[in-house]
């Protein structure tokens, strides 16, 4: 909590202009307040949609049992991890969830 105050006065006091007489709706400082507004919401976006994944993963992970077969392999940046459970492929990229294939007719 104390560290969101004190994040919030830094930005507050970055943002003012030094001097009392400046005018506060000059574009320079709307410029920083809009791109502040703008790269906060990314980032509770972005924030939400990871715990979503994330939540997601770890309900899968409860229903399934040990996999069958594991292939393991990293493509650039990316951790791959595909698994089988009988019929049925789950493919993991970087340790979430990303789809699921049915093999059976």
């Amino acid at each position: 909590m104390r560290s969101k105050i004190l994040v919030i006065f830094v930005i507050i006091a970055f943002l003012c202009p030094p001097s009392i007489y400046a005018d506060f709706q000059n574009k320079k400082t709307l410029g920083k307040l809009a791109m502040v507004v703008i790269l906060s919401a990314t980032a509770f976006v972005n924030k939400k949609l990871v715990d979503r994944d994330v939540d997601k993963t770890a309900k899968i992970r409860q229903n399934l049992s040990k996999p069958d077969k594991v292939i393991e392999f990293q493509d650039g940046f990316d951790r791959w991890r595909i698994e089988w459970h009988g019929e049925v492929i789950y493919v993991f990229k970087n340790g979430i969830f990303h789809y699921k294939r049915d093999l059976g007719v």
